[in-house]
């Protein structure tokens, strides 16, 4: 009996934790952040995850971008995702803000690099023709130094 009684309230929590990871978009997100750290092809599963569905995690990135007090972990998922969404003006806008007068160092200057180019791909064979042809580029990071301060 007592066993039935266990099996009972552990598929009653399953139930409830399947039904809030599935209506909170903060839980989502922090979710696709996992997937995200953990390579090997979930981060690009976890990337377009968040681009098919970027409307609807909008708001939750904005919630977090409006948080001064912000956790590590929250930092690192609006370094993770928010980067993703600067062609839209609300955010493009927030991080502006971010990146002039955020209290943390930290994320102000990261904020400041991504926003003025620090980083910049570059391909490392850029004078090879192409020939009409397919060719598989690789591309490297190019540091041009920061100006945050």
């Amino acid at each position: 009996m007592a066993l039935v009684k266990f099996f009972r309230n552990l598929l009653l929590l399953l139930l409830l934790l399947y039904i809030a990871v599935l209506t909170s978009k903060t839980v989502q997100i922090f979710l696709l952040h996992k997937m995200n750290l953990m390579g090997s092809g979930w981060d690009d599963g976890a990337v377009q995850i968040f681009m098919e569905n970027k409307t609807e995690f909008k708001p939750v990135i904005l919630d977090m971008l409006d948080n001064n007090n912000m956790s590590a972990y929250e930092i690192d998922v609006t370094f993770t995702f928010a980067e993703l969404l600067l062609d839209d003006e609300d955010i493009r806008s927030k991080l502006e803000t971010i990146s002039e007068s955020h209290p943390q160092k930290q994320v102000r200057c990261f904020w400041h690099d991504v926003l003025n180019g620090r980083f910049e791909h570059a391909p490392v064979f850029p004078n090879q023709p192409n020939n009409g042809k397919n060719q598989f580029v690789a591309y490297r990071f190019v540091d041009n130094g920061t100006r945050c301060k």
